[in-house]
């Protein structure tokens, strides 16, 4: 922690640092942003294959494999794995939300 500024001077240099900091995560947070919708694209596009082929929009064992995936990178980033499971469950849950909203609230048959 860095601790209460002493003197002007400190508290100056305290407050660039945070500055600078914070635009770092500034910057992070809008290439995640960025990476979020490269992945809605695909997942447009998913359904839209899924739907022709008249597939389920969700696929249990492929739910399975990207949560092992997941925990995996976050253990090989020391990211906690409960953080990169909760971050995903909302991605994907939203995800098919909106395959079904698209879909028009309409489960595939298979």
């Amino acid at each position: 922690m860095l601790g209460k500024p002493k003197t002007n001077k400190k508290k100056a240099e305290w407050e660039s640092k945070l500055k600078s900091l914070r635009g770092k995560i500034d910057r992070v947070d809008k290439n995640i942003i960025k990476e979020l919708h490269k992945r809605w694209v695909v997942a447009e596009k998913i359904r839209y294959l899924k739907k022709r082929h008249d597939l389920k929009i969700v696929d249990n064992e492929r739910m399975k494999q990207m949560k092992k995936k997941h925990l995996s990178t976050a253990k090989k980033y020391n990211v906690p794995g409960e953080v990169v499971s909760s971050v995903f469950k909302v991605i994907v849950n939203d995800a098919i939300r909106f395959m079904k909203m698209k879909n028009g609230g309409k489960k595939n048959k298979k």
